[in-house]
């Protein structure tokens, strides 16, 4: 993976977006932030969600005395619009929220990368279809989908790969996937990221939270060998 160094580098926008609410942006987004942040990586979350979850997650986080992270809580396009004209050092990761809107649409077409957490499942295709005709209304931007939320014994989805092409040409997948272990919640909730508890706990939470942090570092490494600029 690129050293710190090179990644402050790139001056990139990340954003995590999907029409559907309940499928795990906002924690994706915290945790990247999280472990890009203990990197020594320039961190800074744009909270577009109306739940503004990322920035309670940062509320905690300060209140029990953990260095906050860099949280802004956006809902004007302008100061959008600002943001992104202006960054060029570290990592802006986006964070949108359920629905439809003009602000989530400026966040999409403005990025870099624009990654879109999908359970792989069938039903979740139902979704994932309205989410489709905003990314044909914005002329197809490419997308890069993460698998989120999969049952921990889940490994093939060739099968759910298709039914997604089919639907969005525009569409590549990440080879990492974050497995549902709870943890990821317990975490949020406590203002902390899975890559900072990984010696705290019980014997068994140690271990859990080692695999979902391994599963962090993979997908990083793919965002910054294989996944930039919409690659």
């Amino acid at each position: 993976m690129l050293n710190k160094q090179q990644i402050n580098a790139l001056g990139m926008i990340i954003t995590v977006a999907h029409s559907k609410g309940g499928v795990g942006k906002s924690t994706l987004v915290w945790n990247l932030a999280v472990m890009l942040h203990n990197f020594g990586v320039k961190i800074t979350i744009l909270d577009l969600d109306f739940q503004q979850t990322c920035s309670m997650a940062n509320s905690i986080r300060t209140n029990q005395g953990v260095p906050p992270l860099n949280v802004i809580e956006i809902d004007d396009e302008v100061e959008l619009q600002h943001y992104f004209n202006e960054w060029n050092e570290g990592i802006l990761l986006v964070d949108i929220g359920a629905g439809d809107n003009a602000l989530y649409r400026s966040a999409m077409i403005g990025s870099d990368l624009l990654i879109t957490p999908l359970k792989p499942s069938s039903t979740e295709l139902l979704g994932f279809k309205a989410f489709v005709q905003i990314l044909e209304e914005l002329d197809s931007p490419e997308i890069k989908v993460f698998f989120n939320n999969i049952h921990s014994n889940a490994t093939k989805f060739d099968d759910i790969k298709e039914m997604i092409w089919n639907e969005y040409e525009n569409a590549t997948f990440f080879a990492s996937a974050l497995r549902n272990r709870g943890n990821f919640d317990v975490t949020l909730g406590e203002g902390k990221g899975v890559s900072e508890v990984t010696k705290v706990g019980s014997k068994e939470s140690r271990a859990l939270a080692i695999k979902s942090n391994n599963e962090i570092i993979h997908l990083v490494r793919e965002i910054f060998n294989d996944g930039m600029k919409n690659g």
